[in-house]
């Protein structure tokens, strides 16, 4: 790659670079999102959870305060008819109003010289827990309190499982946005593929350009320079010609120029002048500007001539610009006595446009690049004969009508180009 065409690419490198730096920033936020509020409706829902079953020992509790010998110790399965609690992680006290202990199960510590306060409450020392102060009442006197009941459970296995929850989420995090670096990775490739397919051909197209003017211009430049330097000592006949050289070359270029604009009309804007048209009267009128030519150089010119109503949706300048390039290269390449034939029929629900000539004919080798842009067969012979992008053009122009085009030749007997049209 030369110098002067990296700035366009650093440039789309960059571009790349963004688009890959902004999916994975988005897509990585998004599952941070996700992943906080996962972890905070696994908490919300854990501390329900274990409220609630502190909810359900108090009330256990409650019932049995009346009945101190009854209580079990925690080594049951069952604890006052609900699931019996870790003793290492749970603590149960009964308490009269004063706040002394009349009966204790379990061992977890509970925060000491704390006055017993009902409702549930968040204990941080010396470990945390949820606990649970509940005044128990004389069914004989009701509204009369006796003493109370506090029940404690540990938050350490919450927040065991709550670790282990993080620690899962962040290997899968992490796996995530690996996955994501390599699809964000892939999506900036297709993304930019159209621009780097376009700078590619941009790059292609320059370089062929550059090279296909180089020979004109230089015919331009020695023919001056001849008659620059020797004007005076040229006969009529020799300043004439390099004059006519001066002109060929110019009007190469002309042509080249036309061509090139045709094909920035098409890959870049598209068909705008679109409308209905009748095929067989334009295919008329362009070979009605070639019989004086093809009489010049003693070649048979034959139309279509009776085909009409064979109506298609397109652009007309670009349709004559069809016709125009395959009939001009039929004439140059026919020898005076050539025939060129122009068929115009309906095949279906398509036009189907025949040119053929009796001229040099094309080698088997040369069909498959025919309609390449800047190739023309025998490049030497052929120097200064066009510019090499008249049956490119005719296909870009064609395939933008959803037309197709093909080619049958063989040397020395002639070539046949074939183009359909959709009929509107």
């Amino acid at each position: 790659m030369t110098e002067s065409r990296q700035p366009l690419a650093l440039r789309i490198r960059r571009v790349e670079r963004r688009l890959l730096f902004r999916h994975m920033a988005l897509s990585a936020g998004l599952l941070l999102t996700f992943a906080v509020f996962v972890v905070g409706l696994f908490r919300h829902q854990e501390y329900r959870a274990l409220e609630g079953r502190v909810e359900v020992l108090s009330l256990a509790v409650a019932e049995s305060v009346e009945d101190e010998s009854a209580i079990p110790d925690f080594a049951h399965s069952r604890f006052l008819g609900v699931q019996a609690p870790n003793p290492e992680d749970a603590r149960i006290q009964w308490l009269d109003l004063s706040g002394k202990v009349l009966a204790d199960r379990g061992e977890f510590p509970l925060e000491v010289g704390q006055q017993p306060v009902e409702g549930v409450t968040m204990q941080h020392h010396p470990r945390p827990a949820v606990v649970k102060v509940m005044l128990c009442y004389d069914d004989n006197v009701p509204k009369r309190p006796y003493g109370f009941t506090k029940v404690a459970l540990s938050l350490e296995p919450l927040e065991a499982r709550m670790e282990r929850l993080m620690s899962d989420l962040g290997l899968g995090l992490l796996m995530a946005l690996m996955l994501v670096a390599v699809f964000s990775h892939y999506l900036a490739v297709q993304a930019l593929k159209p621009m780097w397919e376009a700078y590619e051909r941009i790059s292609q197209f320059s370089a062929d350009a550059s090279h296909e003017l180089r020979n004109p211009l230089a015919a331009v430049l020695c023919n001056l320079d001849l008659l620059k330097e020797h004007g005076t000592s040229l006969s009529q006949d020799e300043a004439q010609q390099s004059l006519e050289n001066v002109r060929d070359a110019a009007q190469q270029m002309t042509r080249m120029v036309e061509a090139l604009l045709v094909l920035a009309r098409v890959t870049d804007f598209g068909l705008e002048g679109r409308a209905k048209l009748d095929l067989g009267v334009l295919v008329d009128d362009v070979v009605a500007t070639f019989r004086p030519r093809s009489e010049q150089q003693g070649v048979v010119l034959e139309g279509p001539g009776e085909d009409r109503g064979l109506k298609v949706f397109g652009d007309k300048t670009l349709l004559e610009s069809v016709v125009t390039n395959l009939i001009d290269n039929a004439l140059r390449h026919s020898d005076p006595g050539g025939e060129i034939r122009v068929r115009l029929q309906r095949k279906g629900t398509f036009a189907k446009l025949e040119i053929e000539d009796t001229g040099h004919g094309i080698a088997p080798a040369d069909l498959d690049h025919i309609f390449e842009r800047f190739w023309r067969a025998d490049q030497a012979r052929s120097a200064g004969t066009g510019s090499g992008l008249g049956l490119s053009v005719v296909k870009e122009i064609v395939e933008a009508h959803h037309g197709d085009i093909t080619v049958q030749s063989a040397v020395g007997r002639g070539t046949t180009f074939r183009v359909t049209f959709p009929l509107s």
